[in-house]
């Protein structure tokens, strides 16, 4: 039994060494291949560069598969042609719409988002807008009048900027709570 086992250690040593030249030769494959994929990456960028890409955020049209060796420099430089284009197309057509939209379109490349997006701005500023021209500043709003009868632990000025409909049901609600006030200047 004694040869078998001798063997078997042998064969398990000679195992050992080729696993560790194959594992070392593994990490240097994948270290040579994402250099490969680092300088192709870096050519991507470049060309986006070069054909004025280089404005809107990256990640929105790049395509990681651009980084398989199967794909073809020709073939990214097509999709990146064609998403341009496409680009390209879509700022023409804004070009009507105004700079806000167009804004909008390159932080997503997206129209059917920035045309949202446009109009909740500008449903946002039109309620802003609304709510500024309605709305009534009543510089001191106090108990001014202090009656005879009643007796003031002490008197408070408050400054209230309210709409015409808050203005009439604060007014309801202090004429109903008896509440006495003058609007100042």
């Amino acid at each position: 039994m004694l040869p078998y086992t001798e063997f078997e250690n042998q064969v398990k040593n000679v195992i050992k060494s080729i696993d560790e030249v194959s594992n070392d030769i593994d990490e240097q494959i994948k270290a040579f291949e994402k250099l490969e994929k680092d300088k192709k990456l870096e050519r991507i960028k470049e060309y986006t560069h070069e054909i004025g890409l280089d404005i809107i955020d990256f990640n929105l049209f790049y395509i990681p598969q651009w980084l398989n060796k199967n794909i073809s420099d020709t073939q990214w430089k097509s999709d990146l042609n064609e998403k341009l284009n496409a680009i390209n197309m879509d700022l023409e057509v804004l070009d009507l719409e105004g700079e806000e939209i167009k804004a909008l379109y390159l932080k997503s490349l997206n129209l059917e988002q920035a045309y949202k997006e446009l109009e909740y701005n500008q449903e946002k500023r039109r309620l802003i807008a609304e709510r500024e021209n309605k709305s009534i500043e009543v510089p001191k709003l106090k108990a001014a009048y202090i009656s005879p009868e009643k007796e003031y632990d002490q008197v408070k000025h408050y400054v209230i900027t309210t709409t015409d409909k808050e203005f009439k049901n604060l007014n309801s609600y202090l004429g109903l709570n008896k509440i006495e006030y003058t609007i100042g200047e």
